[in-house]
């Protein structure tokens, strides 16, 4: 009867077999092997697992109320003050350190062809009663744009910024901002033009044009891709040659002009 033993063979996945004549035989060991293999696949899984997660969430499309239910996190309710007049607006709060993007005509009064800031800026979110003062951080007038800060340093929701253009027309895209100081509404349309030159306030802007119903107050409010991405902020409307409003038509200034303008004021 044939006997044989099996001697470790140092630094290497391989058994040497001895019989009793005295052959050697080399086995590799492919248990190991198998298991390495199957390490591998499993990281391998988890990996394309993770990239899939992001990518569904990336792709994922939320309701109309789904998108307002998130963006009474980060759109909030502005107003400034000058002497008697008072002007209301809206603002999106930008990151996590309380920077706030909203319109410069939100916050800025003409007179005698003069336009200053006013001389009091406040804001509150839908769900509070009180408004807290602001801090005006900068402003671009040729792009209509202005960065607030909060005065109380803590942590706040902020806007997922889109970082794609994506926008065609016909995408669906929805307004979340103070309508006519009644407080955060939700409106819903589609990109009428991408980008499009517009005459408004005596400058030349490039601007989204929307199938949008805004209205005052909706001004700095939040222009949002279904997927809950920000995608450009809420500005104004036209006029035809009678001096009357053109309702249903917005124009929005885009997310990456924005990006320009806040890259120049964040963090000061």
């Amino acid at each position: 009867m044939r006997s044989c033993k099996y001697v470790n063979i140092h630094m290497k996945n391989e058994f040497e077999m001895i019989n009793e004549n005295g052959n050697n035989l080399c086995i590799t060991d492919k248990y190991g092997k198998l298991y390495q293999i199957l390490i591998w696949l499993i990281f391998v899984f988890m990996v394309l697992t993770f990239l899939l997660q992001i990518f569904r969430l990336r792709l994922r499309k939320y309701t109309a109320d789904e998108i307002y239910s998130q963006a009474c996190e980060y759109v909030i309710e502005i107003k400034s003050i000058q002497g008697d007049h008072i002007v209301y607006g809206s603002g999106v709060i930008y990151n996590k350190e309380g920077y706030v993007i909203t319109n410069y005509h939100v916050v800025s009064y003409t007179r005698e062809g003069v336009t200053s800031v006013m001389e009091k800026i406040e804001s509150r979110f839908s769900k509070n009663q009180n408004y807290n003062e602001m801090r005006l951080v900068g402003f671009d007038e040729e792009n209509d744009i202005a960065i607030l800060k909060f005065k109380e340093e803590q942590s706040y929701n902020y806007a997922k910024i889109s970082k794609e253009n994506r926008l065609t027309s016909g995408t669906k895209i929805f307004a979340v901002g103070n309508t006519s100081n009644f407080g955060l509404s939700i409106s819903e349309g589609i990109v009428g033009v991408p980008l499009v030159n517009v005459e408004y306030a005596d400058k030349m802007r490039s601007v989204i044009q929307c199938d949008l119903s805004i209205a005052e107050g909706n001004s700095g409010g939040a222009l949002l891709d279904d997927g809950g991405n920000l995608v450009g902020i809420t500005t104004f409307r036209i006029k035809d040659k009678n001096g009357n409003i053109v309702y249903g038509i917005a124009y929005c200034v885009p997310i990456d002009i924005v990006d320009e303008v806040a890259s120049n004021f964040v963090g000061r």
